[in-house]
């Protein structure tokens, strides 16, 4: 009786593993092992910055100094044409439909010029689309004439059917303060634990395929379910084992760590 509860409490146990290389590479070893996941959270590159690769590394450089720590200037990957952009997300998705166990949720985070490529690209998957999410960032800096571009938003779906839970459709949470950052465009962990309490009962597994500074992993973390994240770029990779390896150790989770360059 004692060996049974011992080995029902180790599978009910979060579990951390980090993978360092491209993304498209791990998922594919993952669908080969067989793994299934309850929920991907992704915040890829928006591909929407400067008009110019220079322009762009001003606005990383600015950022990057006023992290939490100090990184040097490191590849975001926000060179994409929306057309490059919505083809490589779309390869992504594929991938996501064989790995995620029904309902499979699928939250995808955009600013407003991404919201067409986003939903288009869902759509031509077998992830149905389900909805836009706005997330209210109250401050945000004021442009004369215009409307301020205090939202950001998160593209959801599911790959079959949906949970039993109820959560509003709205949120209104500020950004942490670029000295609190472990990376420029980190999202709030309360808002990514908003996300993941849709889940189901007895989901399990989140994945994050752009880790950056590893929120998603600690939402994980303070909810109890075990994450996969993939981060390509070395110095995220280590921010991140850093943070989230005592949060899992703390939850009693197993360690991994794998590469795949």
């Amino acid at each position: 009786m004692e060996q049974n509860e011992q080995e029902t409490n180790e599978k009910t146990q979060p579990h951390l593993t980090l993978l360092k290389g491209r993304n498209e590479k791990h998922l594919e070893q993952l669908i080969n092992d067989g793994i299934k996941v309850d929920a991907f959270v992704m915040d890829p590159p928006y591909c929407s910055g400067g008009s110019t690769t220079a322009a762009r590394c001003k606005g990383m450089i600015k950022y990057i100094k006023s992290l939490k720590r100090h990184i040097n200037l490191v590849e975001f990957g926000d060179e994409m044409d929306q057309l490059s952009y919505g083809a490589s997300l779309f390869n992504l998705l594929l991938k996501f439909e064989e790995l995620l166990k029904p309902p499979g949720y699928v939250f995808i985070f955009s600013d407003w010029r991404q919201i067409a490529v986003n939903s288009i690209a869902l759509q031509m998957s077998s992830i149905r689309f389900r909805g836009v999410i706005p997330w209210n960032k109250k401050n945000c800096r004021p442009n004369k004439g215009v409307f301020k571009n205090q939202c950001e938003f998160v593209i959801w779906g599911t790959l079959d059917g949906t949970s039993d839970r109820y959560a509003d459709g709205y949120i209104e949470q500020s950004p942490a303060q670029m000295k609190d950052r472990y990376h420029a465009t980190e999202k709030p962990v309360e808002l990514l634990e908003h996300l993941l309490r849709i889940l189901p009962d007895g989901a399990r597994t989140v994945c994050d395929p752009f880790m950056g500074g590893g929120s998603t992993g600690e939402a994980c973390a303070r909810l109890g379910l075990s994450f996969i994240g993939i981060e390509k770029n070395e110095t995220y990779f280590n921010t991140c084992k850093e943070r989230l390896e005592p949060l899992f150790a703390n939850c009693q989770g197993v360690l991994n760590e794998k590469n795949n360059n």
